[in-house]
């Protein structure tokens, strides 16, 4: 996957994208802050928008990676992989921007038991009841690291 800054070019697929969550779809003009996009055999099959200020904490809006990727098994890479790095590329780029704390929201739907012990490992919390998860980025930087090789 190849993983470039989003640009108001990549909208169209982009809205495709998050289309097929149960998310509302921004408008171009309310993509603000930093996004980026994931790229396999040319098509965006991932976005991540933060919404970032000039404190250190940063707001994930949106985290999707297409739920019909695991068809690119023959590329060796499957869709939680895809998940990784663009996770990995989102910390890393966030602490090189200084900021250490990463908030965002969840959909109800969306929580499952595997998904909590995940978020766990990687040194998340899910707070209740509203299902915000935060945690420290480096942390979360690093334990994403130690889960990807092991």
């Amino acid at each position: 996957m190849i993983i470039t800054p989003y640009s108001d070019e990549d909208y169209h697929e982009v809205a495709a994208l998050i289309a097929t969550t149960k998310m509302p779809v921004p408008t171009k003009e309310e993509l603000k802050g930093y996004s980026l996009v994931g790229r396999n055999q040319g098509s965006i099959i991932a976005f991540v928008w933060a919404l970032t200020n000039s404190g250190s904490s940063v707001y994930i809006d949106y985290f999707v990676v297409d739920k019909n990727v695991n068809s690119a098994r023959e590329s060796g890479l499957e869709r939680s992989k895809f998940a990784v790095q663009l996770m990995v590329k989102l910390l890393n780029d966030l602490m090189v921007m200084g900021k250490t704390r990463i908030i965002g929201t969840l959909s109800k739907d969306s929580i499952s038991l595997s998904l909590e012990r995940t978020y766990s490992k990687v040194g998340m919390q899910i707070i209740e009841p509203h299902c915000f998860v935060t945690g420290d980025i480096k942390e979360i930087f690093n334990n994403i690291i130690k889960l990807s090789k092991g």
